[in-house]
């Protein structure tokens, strides 16, 4: 399972990322750490912009209000306190299976590359 695939773009700002990364690079950002840092990046400086501020107490007012689509979905954190998800971003899961040595995105459907292979 993963919450990132190189095949999968699953919004505008994941398709743009891939093509900027090429062009720059030269080569397909594949590490999953690369979109990661970028979200990162991309959150951050949402919440700093909107807070106007970086201090503590008014970046976490910004992040609990945060809805901001990144490359691998819209990220809003959990809320509900002494929950396993409170002040975390929950991103879609993929399932991914090995098909002819290659990595296929089985599930969810709207992300799917191709089919679930139930072997011989």
């Amino acid at each position: 399972m993963s919450s990132m695939h190189e095949a999968v773009h699953l919004t505008p700002t994941s398709r743009k990322f891939w093509e900027d990364y090429k062009k720059k690079f030269g080569k397909d950002p594949t590490d999953y750490k690369t979109r990661s840092i970028y979200n990162v990046i991309l959150i951050a400086a949402d919440a700093i912009n909107r807070a106007k501020s970086t201090k503590n107490d008014a970046l976490v007012e910004a992040l609990e209000k945060t809805e901001l689509e990144v490359t691998t979905g819209v990220v809003k954190f959990g809320l509900n306190q002494g929950s396993y998800e409170y002040h975390q971003w929950m991103p879609p899961m993929l399932v991914v299976q090995w098909q002819n040595k290659k990595q296929v995105v089985v599930y969810p459907k709207e992300a799917a590359t191709g089919v679930l292979s139930r072997g011989k």
